[in-house]
């Protein structure tokens, strides 16, 4: 027996236990109209089942609280979205999304009794139930979506669509997950008690008003094990279309660019600070086309502040970059961190940067072994994903070459493979790297610029 049917099993007999225990309890009470017993609930179960009426309240019943909670997720999804892109939505929603969520579902039904009447009350019972939860995990999902990776995006100039699917998707599953499994079992029981309330016609709430009022309490209880059911049917059917469609994996291919030609970068007085800290002060330095330099400095001088101000990724408090060039250039960068998708393969994300597939996988399998490139990032070892970082920034439409200790990690076979490969795929750009390494400016050819 696997764990998985063990598991079942193990489900199946606490099921019975409590069952066990519910009709020694039904036993001892010896009063049915105080505790049916399960014997009892499952006879009046069958008995309503049996009769047309009884299908007619469950459809009728589910379809108004089902659209109520698809209509508070939709609203939620959208409202979440547009509060993430402007922060004064989100600030003016949220006293309405307090006062959704604090206000019982009792004063919300005798509110909207007095405006609408009881027709499409739990309809909108499970709407406002829906709408504050689904709305806050949906903005806490994208909210949670790693800044690193949204810059690494925005500098490889990611299409939105590929943004959506492979890094706010990926953040939002498991807040969306979360909403579903708690939303969906209370959106059900508030429509339900919404229509104990209203008791409006084809209802479940209405029968189990009617059952209470002729002390019918097996089927009470019958209607009860319905709303159960209903919710652990709804909760399975929805995260499995949810988890369907972030299975789904679309093709993203990169924008092509015209390279826009580089024949020098002048940095004049750069000085970059943060708070009372002084990282940079007036640097100024020359570079012409086809030119390599390796930026030496010990830890904390400045290099990584200083290749974000190059690749555009921050401002300098004064000073200036001037690229000779007829526009500003694309640039491909080696991160300080790797910056990938983790849950990708090493193929994929060389490909998220590059328009031509063959390009992407041409300059990888020059760094990694071939089975390695259909693996998943998270599969792959430290020295392997660095060389994904090297394989994305060389095949990028790049006009500058920007590399923040890109061989970090690597033996010294594969720090000699990689300066190999760097070299032939240079195509004359300009390329400026940090190291600590004075070999690597020896591999390289390059100028060795040295900053404090």
């Amino acid at each position: 027996m696997n764990i998985k049917s063990k598991h079942i099993l193990q489900k199946c007999m606490i099921v019975f236990l409590w069952l066990i225990i519910w009709q020694m309890v039904s036993l001892f009470v010896r009063n049915e109209i105080l505790v049916a017993g399960p014997i009892e609930t499952a006879k009046a179960l069958l008995k309503d089942g049996m009769e047309i009426r009884f299908w007619k309240t469950v459809g009728i019943s589910l379809f108004k609280i089902m659209g109520g909670l698809l209509a508070g997720l939709f609203t939620g999804f959208v409202l979440a979205v547009l509060s993430y892109r402007h922060s004064f939505l989100e600030q003016f929603l949220e006293p309405a999304m307090v006062f959704a969520k604090s206000v019982p579902v009792a004063g919300f039904a005798v509110i909207l009794l007095i405006w609408w009447g009881s027709g499409f009350l739990s309809v909108a019972i499970s709407f406002l139930v829906t709408l504050p939860l689904m709305y806050v995990n949906i903005l806490e999902g994208l909210k949670n979506c790693d800044t690193k990776l949204l810059e690494m995006a925005v500098l490889f100039s990611f299409s939105p669509r590929a943004k959506a699917f492979y890094l706010y998707r990926q953040s939002l599953k498991p807040f969306l997950l979360s909403g579903l499994k708690t939303g969906v079992g209370m959106s059900i029981k508030a429509g339900v008690a919404a229509e104990v309330i209203g008791t409006p016609k084809w209802s479940i709430g209405a029968a189990l008003y009617e059952a209470k009022i002729y002390l019918e309490t097996d089927r009470v209880f019958a209607w009860i094990i319905v709303v159960i059911l209903l919710g652990t049917i709804a909760e399975k059917l929805l995260l499995g279309i949810v988890s369907l469609l972030f299975a789904r994996k679309p093709k993203v291919i990169a924008k092509a660019r015209r390279p826009v030609p580089v024949k020098g970068v002048c940095i004049r007085n750069v000085t970059k600070s943060f708070g009372e800290k002084s990282v940079l002060q007036n640097l100024s330095y020359t570079m012409q086309e086809g030119e390599i330099t390796c930026l030496m400095a010990p830890s904390g001088a400045g290099k990584t502040t200083l290749l974000h101000i190059l690749a555009g990724l921050c401002d300098a408090d004064s000073g200036e970059i001037l690229w000779d060039g007829p526009g500003t250039p694309g640039i491909g960068m080696v991160f300080q961190e790797d910056r990938l998708l983790e849950e990708e393969t090493a193929l994929k994300n060389v490909e998220m940067a590059c328009p031509e597939r063959t390009t992407a996988k041409e300059v990888l399998s020059e760094l990694l072994p071939m089975e390695a490139l259909n693996k998943k990032i998270s599969a792959l070892s430290g020295g392997m994903k660095r060389r994904v970082c090297i394989a994305r920034a060389l095949a990028a439409q790049a006009d500058v070459l920007v590399l923040d200790e890109p061989f970090t990690g690597l033996d010294e076979e594969n720090r000699k493979k990689a300066v190999r490969v760097i070299l032939k795929h240079l195509n004359g750009r300009i390329m400026i790297l940090s190291t600590h390494n004075g070999e690597d400016a020896e591999l390289l050819g390059a100028k060795v610029w040295k900053i404090s």
